[in-house]
């Protein structure tokens, strides 16, 4: 299959990306990423996602910032539901920027009211599996052209 300007750049976005990113490629659910999440993701993760997000939304869409100094001070890993959903919101910013083709692009669509969404973001909806696949198809749509 002959690599495109999109894919190239997706897969520069996931060579430099860390185990997060790495599980959360291509939006696809596996049976190792199924199994961090049960394990739960070192808190060291999070290093990553504050490439992506700012703590505003790490603390929203996450970990609350008070159990995050708890985990951190037993030296915890994250709990399986909030793995899960550090691996979500990874996953939707992997597809919005490989859909829209940079990172900066795709953080501003995922933190810009939609019409669509009755008026709201985009990364909000990504805290539970429903809203973010509510916005995987809208980015498949955008995907194949078709107007949203």
């Amino acid at each position: 299959m002959p690599r495109t300007a999109r894919s190239s750049r997706r897969d520069v976005s996931i060579a430099k990306s860390g185990r997060l990113r790495r599980l959360a490629a291509g939006g696809a659910v596996t049976a190792e990423s199924v199994a961090a999440i049960e394990q739960g993701l070192p808190i060291s993760v999070l290093s990553e996602l504050r490439e992506l997000l700012r703590e505003d939304e790490i603390e929203r869409l996450v970990i609350p910032r008070r159990t995050l100094a708890h985990r951190r001070l037993r030296g915890e890993p994250l709990s399986a539901e909030e793995s899960d959903r550090a691996l979500r919101v990874a996953r939707v910013a992997e597809l919005a920027t490989a859909t829209l083709g940079t990172q900066e692009k795709a953080m501003a669509w995922l933190r810009h009211e939609h019409r669509l969404l009755d008026g709201r973001k985009p990364l909000d909806l990504s805290r539970t599996e429903a809203g973010a696949r509510l916005i995987e198809n809208m980015l498949a749509r955008i995907a194949w052209g078709a107007a949203i």
